[in-house]
């Protein structure tokens, strides 16, 4: 990490920096600005003075310089190809480094699989390694989070801004992106796809906390397998977008027929 004596996140008014892959791809983020700004002043700077004090000022046209008349310095030329390219070099490594960083977890990394959906309604759902299934995502503070990242239907985006982490979400395969929460807190998830009439709509949270607290949230969301069958089925019933979306339990009509009554008959 190349140390900088700006808070990148404060002086570009970034969301709050909440993990330790955000504050390497702010730096990266400074460094591309403010390089960006050098360059632009010195060559767009004395390029319009020289438009300016050296433009024609009469009708007069000027005489076309034969080939034998024009002249060229080799030492700068080779200076513009091989510094530009150089840098441009060094900067593509940076970047490569830290995306490579981003895809490859450490061992001891949590793995959350991070689904989004449109049915039963546009939303995020996280499975945890036990079979915890959630609407938003409760991680302790200092261990390695990495999600895998899916869609039941169309391309989404995974996107958590204080964590500098966005992920599509593909029909059909997995993606990765891992982090390692610094600050507790309460942060937003969003869809950064446009993926229907309700993409807007499609928030999450992701709660950071102590693990005294992660843990005990997740013993109470334990294991759906270890509830009793009523309440396993209500969680399913909930939780699945196929069922909730065509079935009802109260008798009134849906597109499916309803699971009233149905106890016990064949």
């Amino acid at each position: 990490m190349i140390p900088l004596a700006v808070d990148a996140a404060t002086a570009f008014q970034l969301p709050a920096e909440a993990s330790e892959y955000a504050a390497r791809y702010d730096q990266l983020f400074a460094v591309l600005f403010w390089g960006s700004v050098f360059f632009f002043v010195v060559l767009i700077g004395p390029m319009t003075y020289f438009a300016i004090r050296y433009r024609r000022k009469d009708d007069t046209v000027p005489a076309t310089p034969t080939p034998h008349e024009l002249t060229h310095n080799m030492k700068l030329e080779l200076f513009w190809i091989f510094v530009p390219l150089a840098l441009v070099l060094l900067l593509f490594g940076w970047g490569f480094y830290e995306y490579s960083d981003a895809l490859t977890p450490p061992a001891n990394a949590m793995t959350i699989r991070a689904t989004g959906m449109i049915k039963p309604s546009w939303q995020w759902r996280f499975e945890y390694p036990d079979g915890t299934e959630t609407s938003e995502v409760h991680v302790p503070i200092g261990r390695p989070v990495k999600f895998l990242i899916t869609s039941k239907d169309t391309i989404h985006s995974l996107y958590i801004p204080a964590m500098r982490l966005k992920m599509d979400a593909v029909p059909g395969r997995f993606t990765s992106w891992w982090f390692e929460p610094t600050k507790p807190g309460t942060y937003q998830i969003f869809c950064a796809e446009y993926c229907g009439d309700a993409h807007s709509q499609m928030r999450s949270k992701l709660v950071v906390e102590t693990p005294e607290k992660y843990r005990a949230w997740l013993k109470q969301n334990a294991n759906v397998a270890s509830l009793p069958p009523a309440e396993l089925g209500r969680k399913i019933y909930e939780g699945k977008g196929a069922c909730i979306a065509c079935h009802t339990i109260d008798g009134s009509p849906r597109v499916g027929p309803s699971w009233k009554g149905l106890w016990g008959k064949v």
